[in-house]
């Protein structure tokens, strides 16, 4: 991965890293079921709708629910399409001084948060070696990374990051 465009002059990488492709994917599957659902209620209403038209010459009932149906597509499986199409676009890393995530499937974004904003996180382990990060100040949520693999290894950075900036590292 390449950040020579974006780091500042001095700054280095500490630590690098991409989300793991089936998790980062398959984190869409609540909203993705909810889809599925709601696609399977329209393509009822769109059957109901076609047999309406064909007994009472109707043709709106055939295209009001067309666009429910088209919605309940996206909902389940344009979820999951677009996540795996933006996963070669992230990748996370830490530097002495920022945490820069890239991100994004039809508009590239970089989000750079200065290390100094930062006043916690939390881990949320999806398995022994799989993890979310999420990153605050205060209460806000300011970045979250996804599915990352050995997540370990950028929380200690970060307990560092806090620790120098309170005096002392923080106990486990």
């Amino acid at each position: 991965m390449n950040w020579n465009d974006v780091l500042l002059d001095g700054e280095r990488i500490l630590w690098e890293a991409r989300p793991a492709p089936r998790c980062f994917v398959f984190r869409q599957w609540p909203q993705a079921l909810f889809g599925a659902v709601f696609l399977l209620l329209c393509l009822v209403w769109q059957v109901w709708g076609v047999a309406v038209a064909r007994a009472h010459d109707a043709t709106w009932a055939v295209w009001l629910p067309l666009p429910f149906v088209l919605l309940g597509l996206q909902l389940s499986v344009g979820r999951l399409v677009a996540a795996r199409l933006e996963w070669p676009h992230v990748t996370y890393a830490i530097t002495d001084h920022r945490l820069l995530v890239r991100c994004g499937l039809l508009r590239r974004r970089l989000l750079c948060l200065e290390l100094n904003e930062m006043t916690g996180f939390r881990l949320n382990f999806q398995s022994e070696n799989l993890g979310t990060l999420h990153v605050y100040r205060e209460k806000e949520r300011l970045r979250t990374l996804y599915c990352l693999e050995y997540p370990r290894r950028a929380t200690d950075l970060l307990e560092q990051v806090l620790g120098k900036r309170n005096g002392s590292l923080p106990a486990e």
